[in-house]
């Protein structure tokens, strides 16, 4: 959807990390206007006209560039806003094949993007510049940046559950997926992992977990993350996603989480 974001600050690996100057790459952000957040996500996530439809890719069918802000706009006030918000025109621009569509929001910049078919909205990709603070305020952090949540593990039955909430568009989504999906396979039946690529269901959680950015990872809903974990590297992201799941599983299986003993020794509680 956007260029992948280039980051320059390391996730902490093994420590708790210091939540005022970590980053962590994403992909971007749903419009942050409430309305919008929910009306996107009650409408099926990105759709903009069909759920039927899909991204059109250079070369065909594409409407004038000069049409597509005009459309963009018309269907944001129409339809999400209602009079209770104004977007307003900026620019139009073609990139990687999409219309980067730039809006202003009560005074603040925000870019959409539109297929060239006019058939899809996407959200707004934009840099996020922390992950400490979710829609319930402020939370300590633990191994791999992850947040901590002041609940019960959730579960399914008696097996914690695992949340990995992305998009196929999302580079980081796509860096993060074969990460977690491998160390989550390590834990066979003791866990439920819901892998929710391009989802609508669980949108509860991911509102709950996330602003609205991908990719989201719920850890039995005690431990939460919003970004992908690339900057500390693919084995340690393992290792960290490993030990947490560890620390809801009991520390079973043994032959998984004894290697991981000294994280599971750190993890914040």
């Amino acid at each position: 959807m956007t260029e992948e974001i280039k980051e320059t600050e390391n996730i902490a690996t093994a420590t708790p990390v210091d939540t005022k100057n970590a980053k962590t790459p994403m992909c971007g952000k749903f419009l942050p206007i409430a309305i919008i957040i929910g009306a996107l996500i009650i409408a099926g996530g990105y759709f903009f006209v069909s759920k039927n439809n899909s991204a059109n890719k250079c070369g065909g069918k594409a409407i004038a560039i000069k049409d597509a802000g005009p459309k963009a706009v018309k269907f944001l006030n129409d339809t999400f806003f209602a009079g209770k918000e104004t977007a307003v025109l900026k620019e139009v621009v073609e990139t990687n094949c999409i219309y980067q569509v730039k809006v202003e929001i009560s005074g603040q910049p925000y870019d959409t993007y539109m297929t060239r078919d006019g058939g899809l909205l996407f959200p707004e990709g934009r840099k996020m510049e922390t992950t400490s603070v979710t829609p319930t305020g402020q939370k300590k952090t633990t191994i791999g940046q992850f947040q901590v949540n002041d609940e019960a593990v959730c579960k399914d039955g008696e097996k914690p559950l695992v949340y990995f909430f992305g998009s196929s568009t999302c580079p980081h989504c796509k860096w993060e997926e074969p990460v977690i999906k491998a160390a989550m396979a390590k834990f066979g039946n003791l866990i439920t992992y819901k892998e929710l690529i391009d989802a609508t269901t669980d949108q509860d959680v991911f509102a709950r977990y996330s602003d609205g950015s991908v990719p989201a990872i719920v850890l039995g809903c005690k431990y939460s993350r919003v970004g992908s974990g690339e900057n500390s590297g693919a084995e340690t992201e393992a290792k960290n996603l490993t030990a947490i799941t560890c620390k809801l599983t009991g520390g079973q299986p043994a032959a998984v989480c004894d290697p991981v003993k000294d994280l599971i020794s750190q993890i914040v509680e």
